[in-house]
């Protein structure tokens, strides 16, 4: 199973109600992971995902 479907629903939560929060979870996802969440998501959401993530970070998710 995909990391992505285990952790999404919770990473959609926490976009909704904090998403400032999801930087505290970058120390335990890796961008490759994070790069299978951002596709599973609809174009508004991995927006909103994506300028919550350091530029580094974001980068490293655009390259997977």
């Amino acid at each position: 199973m995909q990391l992505s479907r285990l952790i999404g629903p919770e990473l959609e939560q926490i976009l909704r109600e904090n998403p400032a929060a999801v930087r505290e979870l970058l120390d335990e996802i890796h961008p490759a992971d994070f790069a299978d969440i951002v596709r599973e998501l609809d174009d508004q959401r991995a927006g909103a995902l994506l300028v919550e993530l350091p530029p580094d970070f974001a980068a490293q998710v655009f390259e997977h």
